[in-house]
């Protein structure tokens, strides 16, 4: 959809921030269990943080107006990536004032506070939208089958863009391997298939009865 937006407003700018996907899964599936949307299930996870990274780099990959930013960046140099952010969209910024929206927007202080990055302080999220706020957890919280299922999908893509070594990756499919069953298979193909339904029944259903439909 961004040559519609491209159309209509010529001069937009794309900010695409990309997190490791297995923080990714972590995520969705802690979103899932206590606010209730996202998914739980790691195969299919893995295929929309796949599918949603590719697409926006295969529709944008040639567009001087857009840029990525890592997530990991963000949590570890907010400055740093926040200057680079505002020079890309050439928005004037000083030192004292990027000081004060890192200060304003620490994880610990919306966490607190339940509040957004919205001008409106009055928006507030529930408890469950917080969880961490670091990057790595999943070498706490993914187990071995979860890691070996989500690099059936998106192991590629993390060696691709920087976040695991071939060795790692390697290592990985040697477990999947022997991990690789018939009931494996099945998961793999239910989630492949479930991501391609879930986008297909939005299209004609409309998003509020598609997330009836997938809880």
């Amino acid at each position: 959809c961004t040559d519609i937006i491209t159309r209509f407003i010529p001069d937009a700018i794309f900010l695409h921030i990309i997190r490791d996907g297995r923080d990714v899964v972590v995520s969705m599936r802690n979103v899932k269990h206590k606010v209730g949307h996202q998914t739980d299930d790691i195969g299919k996870g893995a295929w929309l943080w796949r599918n949603s990274v590719l697409t926006a780099r295969d529709e944008l990959a040639n567009n001087p107006q857009y840029l990525e930013v890592r997530y990991e960046d963000l949590v570890g140099d907010a400055a740093g990536s926040l200057k680079r952010l505002f020079a890309f969209c050439g928005i004037p910024c000083d030192d004292g004032q990027v000081g004060e929206i890192c200060a304003n927007h620490t994880f610990a202080e919306m966490r607190e506070k339940l509040t957004t990055a919205d001008p409106d302080a009055s928006i507030k999220l529930s408890a469950g939208h917080f969880h961490k706020g670091k990057s790595g957890t999943w070498r706490e919280e993914l187990s071995g089958p979860d890691l070996q299922e989500f690099c059936q999908i998106g192991g590629d893509l993390l060696v691709e863009l920087g976040y695991a070594s071939d060795d790692w990756l390697s290592a990985a499919r040697v477990d999947r391997t022997r991990g690789f069953t018939c009931s494996s298979l099945f998961a793999r193909l239910k989630a492949f298939l479930g991501v391609r339904l879930y986008y297909l029944c939005g299209l004609v259903l409309g998003t509020r009865m598609t997330k009836n439909l997938f809880p």
